[in-house]
């Protein structure tokens, strides 16, 4: 078979297998001189690292045969499909030719096991060895590894691969005994604590060779009693080496102890301060000798897939599951693969797959667990949140039957598709709200919705000089909508509008119907961006009108608003002379509902000179919302 239709196969095979990234690695690059590749130059695809760098993969299968009879795998044995195999040597040429036309930065390794789990891992292992070993490549290698390969194989995998990966398949195990009956759970976690065991050794290794090396300082510098007591100890020893060489016979240069020329002519090998340990100038040399770089083994850490909507586990499973290996593996990541129907699907499968929107969800939940301090059990409540909403209501003054039907919560177990999990849970805890941004600490502020880690931090910085502001969350460009209703500002109290028995439907985001002959969603009508434009041309108008209302004004125009550089001259023009009220910087100004019927005449002293200076300040300007 020729190599483009293997690799046409193989890497079309690839395509189920999601966690690809980048990211975690140690940087190494080529740019002295030494070997080829770099795991730290900008890609042209697919795989997005930590920092946001692109970076593209070589994403193949070494073989898309298989002993296993995996259900849900379009590779298993029983299926009809093209076969094909690559050879070590093939799967490393092509590797190292694309890296050369800049095609890719790195290779993702996986494959199906043929003949034994050991001979396939073997394989597996050998692309990476041949790469790094007698190539040189410096470059990002992801393998996927065998679970019920020998453990020597997997430490070995660890040298040369920069991340491991094990699929746990299915989040549940008798999903996995229903699905694939020839895989065995117990055997997968093994191994991953068996990887978990190597990496921890690495690093720990790791830090103990980054350690310091403790130096004395010389006396005046902090370091003065040190130094006289090291000084003292060398003086001792100098001179107990000065009475045993009296003591003992003399030797001849043949039978004394033989130096280099240069040691010899060296001042330092006759200082019996460096014999000690102490340099020229009072300052103490290591008391130890350099160490060895210790041995490298998946700097990346390891990562798991598991497959969602093939089996009965609902979101609450998925993520106690993920919770789990999170927390007893050290995974780097978990991904989540919505199930694909497959030719020739088994009966025990869905016919259809589950909503993309799902998968989703589950990657916010799992951001949430993460990185903003939630847990399962909060995220996906054991069990419906319509009795503890209806207990809100009625401390509120309210029925229970006001709240609506699609406004109680998700089905039990399941995320809800509508709205974000953070959203889901601050609608759900109304009583921990609102918010004060100006005192309350960086754990609750991450359970705001609306606001990122990053905002968060920016936040806490920005408060400890001043009282924050809704025009500061306007700054930050931060929705609006969505996070004053769960915040107090210097400026602003949500007053009830929390116990609003309308405010998830408030929050839902709206469908847009797509339009094949619109233009780009930046594109307005000229009156709409004329509109759109106020704030920019007034920003004491927009500081000044509720922020709220702003925002809302802004949201009926249903499309993407400009960005404060895309209002062009005659859009602050149309602005100046259609709100003038507005312009002025007036707070009682009313909102911009639509152009009006005529033309409006420039307000007093609104001058083409005065339109141009506004227009030259518009860079700097923040628009609301």
């Amino acid at each position: 078979m020729e190599l483009q239709r293997k690799l046409a196969i193989l890497a079309d095979a690839a395509k189920y297998d999601a966690s690809c990234a980048s990211s975690g690695s140690d940087k190494r690059d080529s740019s002295r001189g030494k070997g080829i590749g770099s795991t730290e130059g900008m890609g042209i695809c697919h795989s997005f690292a930590p920092d946001g760098r692109c970076i593209s993969l070589l994403k193949v299968l070494l073989t898309n045969f298989c002993v296993y009879d995996c259900l849900y795998c379009v590779n298993r044995v029983s299926s009809n499909v093209p076969r094909a195999r690559f050879t070590v040597e093939e799967v490393v040429r092509l590797t190292l030719d694309f890296y050369r036309r800049n095609y890719i930065e790195g290779l993702f390794l996986s494959s199906g096991i043929v003949r034994s789990p050991d001979h396939t891992m073997e394989q597996l292992v050998e692309v990476a060895r041949q790469l790094r070993v007698v190539h040189d490549f410096r470059g990002y290698i992801h393998l996927k590894t065998i679970p019920d390969a020998s453990p020597a194989l997997l430490a070995q995998a660890g040298r040369y691969a920069d991340r491991l990966s094990i699929n746990v398949e299915l989040p549940t195990e008798q999903g996995l005994q229903q699905l694939a009956p020839e895989k065995d759970g117990r055997a997968i976690r093994s191994s991953m604590a068996r990887l978990r065991g190597h990496i921890d050794e690495a690093r720990e290794a790791a830090r103990e060779q980054a350690r310091p090396v403790a130096i004395v300082r010389r006396a005046g510098q902090g370091g003065a009693a040190a130094s006289a007591s090291v000084q003292a100890s060398v003086r001792a020893s100098a001179q107990a080496s000065a009475t045993a060489a009296a003591d003992a016979p003399a030797q001849s240069p043949a039978q004394s102890p033989a130096l280099s020329p240069a040691t010899a002519a060296s001042p330092a090998a006759a200082s019996p301060a460096a014999s000690d340990g102490v340099a020229a100038g009072g300052r103490a040399a290591p008391s130890r000798p350099a160490r060895a770089r210790p041995p490298r083994f998946a700097p990346g850490g390891q990562s798991t897939q598991m497959i969602v909507g093939a089996d009965g586990a609902d979101d609450r499973t998925i993520l106690l599951s993920s919770a789990r290996l999170y927390g007893s593996y050290q995974l780097r990541r978990v991904y989540y693969s919505a199930f694909s129907p497959i030719p020739d699907a088994s009966k025990g499968l869905p016919l259809k797959a589950p909503p993309l929107l799902r998968e989703h969800r589950l990657y916010q939940a799992d951001w949430l667990m993460r990185f903003y301090g939630f847990d399962a059990d909060e995220i996906v409540p054991p069990s419906p949140p319509a009795a503890a909403a209806a207990g809100q209501l009625d401390a509120a003054g309210g029925s229970a039957a006001a709240l609506p039907a699609s406004d109680a919560g998700p089905t039990a177990g399941m995320l809800a598709l509508d709205i974000d999990p953070k959203l889901a849970w601050a609608l759900a805890h109304r009583e921990r709200f609102p918010v004060d941004l100006n005192r309350a600490p960086r754990e609750m502020l991450l359970r705001v919705p609306g606001l990122g880690v990053k905002t968060v931090d920016t936040l806490i910085q920005a408060r400890r000089a001043r009282r924050l502001r809704c025009a500061d969350l306007q700054r930050l460009r931060v929705s609006l909508r969505k996070v004053l209703p769960f915040v107090e500002l210097a400026d602003h109290h949500p007053r009830r509008a929390l116990d609003a028995a309308d405010l998830a439907a408030s929050l839902r985001p709206q469908p847009v119907q797509g339009d094949l002959f619109a233009g780009s969603p930046g594109e307005l009508p000229a009156a709409d961006r004329s509109r759109a434009c106020v704030p920019a041309v007034a920003p004491a108008w927009a500081a000044s009108a509720p922020a709220v209302l702003v925002d809302e004004w802004q949201d009926e125009l249903a499309v993407p608003l400009p960005q404060p550089g895309a209002c062009t001259a005659a859009d602050l023009s149309a602005a100046a002379g259609n709100w003038p009220g507005a312009v002025q910087g007036s707070p009682s100004a009313p909102l911009p509902s639509g152009p009006p019927a005529e033309p409006a005449a420039p307000a007093p002293g609104r001058t083409p000179a005065a339109v141009a200076r506004v227009t030259d300040a518009l860079p700097g300007m923040p628009m609301a919302g």
